[in-house]
């Protein structure tokens, strides 16, 4: 950086953004500068994401789920699995949170344990699954 004092970096900033404008060489400039200081840009990315845990975490699963931010907080204060009553454990990968929503339509559905959402899984594929045990249970007792 040519300025260590702050207001001259901001100062240089604004006449370079003036002097690109309009010119459609703004993004040209930037997309070569980042090239230039990859190393620099990944770094600061790093330490971003580093210090905003939080921030990443509600953004990776509002978009992955399409969801609203009290969605987000509804499945963050979740206790207990809202389709057997277990209550959650990150100890044990079946009583692990997962957030349960239609493939098809993309809705929030609620808040389950991994077991839950892995018969539902297999329910969804094989509906007369639940039938086909029952037989094989009464078959081998």
């Amino acid at each position: 950086m040519p300025y260590k004092d702050p207001e001259k970096r901001k100062e240089h900033s604004r006449k370079q953004t003036a002097k690109l404008k309009g010119t459609g060489k703004r993004t040209e400039y930037h997309r070569q500068w980042r090239l230039k200081n990859l190393d620099r840009c990944n770094e600061t990315s790093r330490r971003w994401k580093e210090n905003n845990k939080d921030k990443v975490n509600q953004t990776r699963y509002c978009t992955r789920y399409k969801a609203t931010e009290e969605q987000y907080k509804h499945y963050l204060s979740a206790t207990h699995c809202e389709c057997c009553g277990i209550e959650f454990s990150d100890d044990h990968d079946t009583t692990r949170k997962c957030q349960d929503h239609c493939h098809d339509t993309g809705k929030v559905r609620g808040v389950i344990c991994k077991r839950c959402n892995t018969v539902e899984a297999q329910y969804k594929f094989n509906p007369n699954i639940f039938e086909q045990l029952k037989e094989y249970i009464a078959k081998h007792q």
